[in-house]
């Protein structure tokens, strides 16, 4: 809240509460937004402890992320390979002096 709410809220207060009531509504007021904040901070508290990431966390994240990608890829890169030495054999000496080519 903004210093113009308060007054406002202040104003509205002073307008509609009788004056000899006043001190006992600010003081359970002020009793309420101090229960509220107690009891807020604690959870505050323990968002910020979950969310706070710690440089180990990352080393072990980052580490099964690697290894992941690389077990996908291997026997998808064995196949290629295979296929590429199967397509491109070496020619004979005698199939190059034929002159013709594969």
């Amino acid at each position: 809240m903004s210093i113009s709410h308060i007054i406002i809220v202040a104003l509205v207060m002073i307008i509609v509460i009788p004056p000899d009531k006043l001190p006992e509504v600010m003081r359970n007021l002020a009793r309420v937004f101090n229960e509220l904040r107690r009891s807020t901070s604690g959870v505050w508290d323990d968002i910020k402890r979950e969310a706070a990431v710690r440089p180990e966390d990352l080393f072990k994240h980052n580490q099964k992320d690697i290894h992941q990608p690389t077990q996908e890829i291997q026997p998808i890169a064995e196949t290629v390979v295979a296929s590429h030495e199967h397509t491109h054999q070496p020619q004979t000496k005698a199939e190059s002096s034929d002159g013709s080519k594969s």
